[in-house]
């Protein structure tokens, strides 16, 4: 018998040798052959549990992961002997069994115990276990709904779920190497413990539903990222060692002009950016200010132009150029300066939404404590010291020429030598250090339809 799979056996046979020897020793042979005890008959061969595990893998319906993870695991049984349950398969039921503890429903990966006294039995244990766990493993990983916004969902599950069952500190370590590296994560993992004991149902929900959106970002990055938490109005910076290193406010679409949920890597600042009006603010906003005041483009630096570009007034609007708005002739856009919409930088992030991060001209919305204010794009509390962040390695631009580009009035594009990941997620349940949660309104109802 392997003592790998039945430790038991390694402590109480001694004991029982012990005692049989002192028996004989004492003349009492038959009492000490009683006291030793007697291992299970073998209920089966290894050979005729491969062969039945084959037999299984063949008829299961969803074959293709399954057959992938023996695959790799030389086509052996990874839970069972010709014993039963090993003590890994064991430790793989208490984990499944286990996964409200880290915010999964454990109804979403049930096991059929086959009987032990036959081939027959073990491999149906063996494959039952195998394709929850496989699903487990998947859902620690990648998330239950991941929606594919932040990072593929892609990689060797099988690979991860042997990774899990031979790590050598253990079962948990491996679970624990499916998780999100970021610090709050764990802290939000430690604080669902404490709310399934005290808190409600809703809380709990919401926590769930939060380590859910954290397991959706990607596990490794070339450099420390930047996170914008739409429902908390917060940006978070962190260092390349995934440690918060900054924190500011933001103010984040309004809800009927959300703030999408997507991925990107800054790849340059604008200073003193001109703002090019989108055609759906100028034809709802602009222009029925400017039928109430022609002098509305001039008092707010806005100028006129083509499609192609070529500026045709630098705010006065005739009938002939009021036309030529409404029709979509004519753009328009506002010139750097105080009065731009989009403050003295912006940080570009290509992206198909058409948003990105940007300072503001108007500092007083900081103050409000709900700051879904915007049309979707990101303004930012702290724009200096964002540049200074995503500049500090290029010695070209130290503090001095940052400060003297974000009062300038012309438009100055800055290549980052290395680029920073951005992420705006939609986290309603956060953490802070001292553990102390705190649950954010679900301003745009995603939530509600998770």
């Amino acid at each position: 018998m392997n003592s790998q799979h039945r430790p038991e056996y390694s402590i109480l046979v001694p004991v029982f040798l012990v005692a049989a020897a002192w028996g004989i020793m004492s003349g009492c042979s038959d009492r000490a052959a009683e006291l030793v005890p007697k291992l299970p008959e073998l209920s089966t061969t290894p050979e005729a549990l491969s062969a039945a595990l084959s037999s299984a893998l063949e008829r299961a319906d969803d074959r293709a992961d399954l057959i992938r993870l023996y695959a790799s695991n030389n086509s052996s049984p990874l839970w069972v002997d010709v014993h039963g349950l090993t003590g890994r398969g064991e430790q793989a039921i208490a984990a499944l069994r286990g996964a409200p503890i880290r915010g999964l429903h454990s109804e979403d990966y049930p096991i059929t115990m086959g009987a032990v006294d036959s081939a027959e039995g073990l491999a149906e244990t063996e494959v039952s276990l195998s394709r929850s766990f496989l699903q487990f493993t998947s859902d620690l990983r990648w998330g239950r709904h991941n929606p594919g916004v932040y990072a593929p969902k892609s990689g060797n599950l099988s690979e991860l779920v042997l990774n899990v069952a031979t790590n050598p500190d253990g079962f948990e370590a491996g679970l624990q190497k499916l998780d999100p590296p970021f610090d709050e994560f764990k802290r939000l993992s430690t604080a669902l413990a404490q709310y399934r004991r005290s808190g409600t149902p809703e809380e709990i929900a919401t926590i769930e539903l939060t380590l859910e959106r954290w397991r959706w970002l990607p596990r490794e990055f070339r450099r420390g990222p930047i996170l914008v938490n739409i429902p908390e109005f917060m940006v978070r910076v962190f260092d390349d060692q995934l440690q918060t290193v900054m924190t500011m406010g933001a103010i984040v679409g309004k809800p009927t002009n959300k703030t999408p949920l997507l991925s990107g890597e800054i790849s340059h600042l604008i200073f003193g950016p001109y703002w090019n009006v989108p055609p759906s603010i100028l034809h709802k906003e602009i222009l029925p200010d400017i039928v109430k005041d022609r002098s509305y483009l001039k008092k707010n630096s806005f100028e006129v132009q083509t499609q192609q570009g070529d500026v045709v007034s630098t705010g006065e609007v005739t009938n002939e150029i009021m036309a030529g708005l409404r029709s979509d002739r004519y753009k328009i856009r506002q010139i750097p300066g105080p009065k731009n919409a989009l403050g003295r930088v912006k940080f570009m992030f290509p992206n198909n939404e058409h948003v990105y991060l940007h300072d503001t001209n108007n500092r007083n919305l900081f103050q409000k404590t709900v700051r879904a204010l915007s049309h979707g794009c990101m303004r930012i509390e702290k724009p200096q010291e964002l540049a200074e962040w995503a500049l500090r390695n290029d010695p070209a631009w130290p503090k001095n020429r940052i400060l003297e580009a974000l009062e300038q009035t012309h438009e100055q594009q800055v290549n980052l030598k290395q680029r920073i990941p951005v992420f705006i997620v939609y986290h309603t349940a956060t953490v802070n250090e001292a553990g102390e949660v705190t649950f954010h309104k679900d301003i745009y109802g995603h939530d509600s339809v998770q």
